[in-house]
């Protein structure tokens, strides 16, 4: 027994840019942060524990791989500038000369970006 079956496909939906801007780019950092040749630049990152149960506060010094972790309990974005804060004052004396740059992802918990840039000027 022969069944034509009718294929039918889905119209292909537009895909939607979900992709918040906060803060400069990433992709507009100057070359010579890009080319990790310089110690001082760092980059910031955050990680989900398993179910979203915790999270974590990571630091990376992008030239040798240097890096700085925190439990930030959760992913509150005053929560991360508050740790920022107790990093800058924990290491005042190295700060200002071994932090002149730091890069974080597009995710929430850096929502307070401008707050973070103010703080650290």
């Amino acid at each position: 027994m022969h069944l034509l079956f009718k294929v039918q496909l889905k119209a292909k939906k537009p895909t939607r840019v979900r992709k918040r801007i906060l803060g400069q780019s990433i992709d507009e950092q100057p070359d010579h942060i890009n080319q990790r040749q310089i110690f001082t630049h760092w980059e910031g990152e955050g990680i989900n524990g398993k179910n979203n149960k915790g999270h974590l506060l990571t630091l990376v010094e992008r030239s040798i791989g240097y890096g700085i972790v925190w439990d930030a309990k959760n992913r509150g974005a005053d929560k991360i500038v508050a740790l920022l804060d107790q990093m800058m004052q924990q290491y005042a004396g190295c700060a200002l000369r071994c932090l002149k740059s730091i890069a974080f992802d597009n995710g929430p918990e850096f929502s307070a970006v401008d707050e973070i840039e103010s703080k650290a000027a």
